[in-house]
């Protein structure tokens, strides 16, 4: 739709406790960290918004920031305050 403008990155993902999230992490946080430091932002959605963006985001702000889970869920919260992300993620 926004072709040229706008950089995407699609995970084809089911939000479900069987679904191991994890094995994206370093590939995702990765291309986050990296739009992020070139200049750009960063928008993540699924969706609903509610478990698996905000599992990405928590994710994220723990590896490059540093923050334990519950710092990183605390913040994401601030910011969205319906996330709930699913126990198996």
């Amino acid at each position: 739709m926004f072709k040229g403008k706008f950089q995407y990155k699609v995970l084809n993902v089911l939000d479900s406790p069987s679904q191991d999230l994890s094995r994206y992490f370093n590939e995702v946080v990765n291309w986050m960290a990296s739009v992020i430091k070139s200049g750009g932002t960063v928008f993540v959605h699924c969706w609903a918004g509610v478990s698996r963006s905000s599992t990405f985001v928590i994710a994220y702000l723990m590896k490059e920031m540093g923050l334990s889970l519950v710092q990183a869920t605390l913040l994401c919260r601030k910011g969205r305050r319906n996330i709930y992300p699913n126990p198996g993620f």
